[in-house]
């Protein structure tokens, strides 16, 4: 994420957009979190429920292609293809529960 930020603050970017690239592995998968108060099965089942709804719905991945894909209101754009360990968790979070 930081290499791509960096690629996409270079103001020489627009006129050489090939100068720079992340190439190969990436070296580690850093996954992002919600934090709410550790006993709250409440709070739980409103998140889990949300980030469900969110995915079935596609929402996810059209916020995805809009601040990973997409310009930014910077007139920059980060360029980050999803990785696949995210693909796979929300195909299976688009799985509705029965």
């Amino acid at each position: 994420m930081l290499l791509y930020g960096l690629i996409a603050q270079d103001p020489c970017r627009p006129e050489r957009p090939t100068d720079y690239m992340v190439v190969g592995d990436f070296l580690s998968y850093d996954p992002y979190g919600v934090m709410y108060r550790k006993d709250d099965p409440q709070m739980a089942k409103v998140v889990n429920d949300s980030f469900q709804a969110l995915a079935q719905e596609g929402e996810i991945e059209r916020q995805y292609k809009r601040w990973f894909l997409r310009k930014l209101p910077s007139g920059t754009s980060l360029d980050l293809p999803m990785s696949p360990q995210l693909e796979t968790i929300l195909q299976t979070m688009q799985v509705k529960a029965e």
